[in-house]
């Protein structure tokens, strides 16, 4: 006998359970670099006036 849709609800839960651990590690990679670049070098250059 297939599944039921209750199993395929548990299912899609423990999906979107591991979402945001999954969606941490493209911000971690990629937005917080880039954030850092467009923020903290541009306060750098202008202290040490490089």
């Amino acid at each position: 006998m297939p599944p039921g849709p209750l199993a395929a609800v548990r299912r899609l839960e423990g999906k979107v359970c591991r979402l945001p651990v999954l969606l941490l590690f493209p911000l971690v990679l990629c937005v917080l670099p880039a954030l850092g670049l467009v923020a903290i070098v541009p306060v750098l250059v202008a202290a040490f006036g490089v």
